[in-house]
């Protein structure tokens, strides 16, 4: 991975990040749960790039 792929995928992590740690709702999930959420909204990113 060359510096700016390891840029592009920090930047989507921050995203990631941030929208978890405003919602609202997280403190009524269980424990571990935003981890689980932060994960799969990492993989639907990625699918999103492959889309025409």
């Amino acid at each position: 991975m060359d510096a700016l792929e390891l840029a592009e995928k920090a930047k989507k992590q921050n995203i990631i990040d941030m929208a978890v740690g405003f919602t609202a709702m997280m403190p009524l999930f269980q424990e571990r749960s935003a981890d689980l959420i932060k994960e799969k909204l990492a993989d639907l990113f990625e699918g999103l790039d492959r889309i025409s």
